[in-house]
């Protein structure tokens, strides 16, 4: 990801995309998957992957939909 301080003017297409997921801290709506693997997943589609970011308010993470194949960011 290149992202720069002055309005995140060299973000990718991965972070243009915003998902938010929840409200704050909360973790209504995030799962793991049924198996032992560990995925955490955000409802039925979203799978979280790596952290990209954080801040006073959360952490942001690189989300993938997994019926359309798209990056977007989630915030958790």
């Amino acid at each position: 990801m290149d992202f720069d301080k002055k309005g995140g003017k060299g973000e990718t297409e991965e972070g243009r995309r915003m998902s938010k997921a929840g409200g704050g801290r909360s973790s209504h709506g995030i799962r793991s998957s049924g198996t032992s693997s560990g995925v955490l997943m955000v409802g039925p589609n979203f799978r979280v992957g790596k952290k990209i970011g954080c801040g006073n308010f959360g952490e942001l993470r690189l989300g993938k939909n997994l019926y359309t194949n798209e990056y977007v960011a989630i915030k958790l």
